[in-house]
């Protein structure tokens, strides 16, 4: 039950902002569910993309979308998903943890100083 009122908040943030999700969900599933750095990562994704998908429906709806701009972010989102997950599957989970953890450092820094 926790991680079905975990998981709505999650997306409803997630469809509207976006900013930094990715590492809520993947905290969110390595502690709560206990599930590895790798496997978290794979769930992640395809909660993203699931809640991505009704975020666009909803923004083409209301013709809000540009879409040479967005096709541009997702073939990069694509291509970075792509060498990410050869990077963390080959690496396991100490380089993602060392990684994670220095992205959410930089995020702070970032949203800190430069907001």
């Amino acid at each position: 039950m926790i991680s079905c009122l975990g998981f709505f908040f999650i997306c409803i943030y997630g469809g509207f902002i976006n900013a930094g999700i990715e590492f809520v969900i993947i905290l969110f599933l390595h502690y709560v569910h206990r599930l590895s750095l790798v496997r978290a990562n794979a769930t992640k994704v395809a909660v993203v993309f699931i809640y991505t998908l009704a975020a666009l429906v909803v923004f083409v709806l209301n013709d809000k979308v540009i879409w040479k701009v967005g096709l541009v972010l997702a073939l990069g989102n694509g291509l970075g998903a792509w060498f990410s997950s050869r990077i963390s599957v080959s690496k396991g989970d100490g380089y993602i943890k060392i990684f994670l953890v220095g992205m959410v450092i930089v995020m702070a820094i970032k949203l800190w100083f430069f907001t």
